[in-house]
């Protein structure tokens, strides 16, 4: 039995400070990746879709999601 589904979200604080970082500076990729992945995830997304968006694994994007 698959284990259900709980809802990713985000300080407004920590939302701000994440587009903020994806969209300014000049930034290591992978960082800017996890960014996007959680910014998705908090969008309403699945591990899957959030993934394909940021251009990651499901799996990274669930490592990233758990920390």
């Amino acid at each position: 039995m698959a284990r259900p589904i709980t809802r990713f979200t985000l300080p407004a604080a920590d939302q701000a400070a994440l587009e903020d970082f994806t969209r300014t500076g000049c930034r290591p990729v992978r960082a800017v990746r996890r960014a996007q992945a959680l910014l998705a995830l908090a969008a309403g997304q699945s591990q899957q879709q959030a993934a394909t968006t940021a251009g990651l694994s499901r799996q990274t994007v669930s490592q990233v999601r758990q920390r």
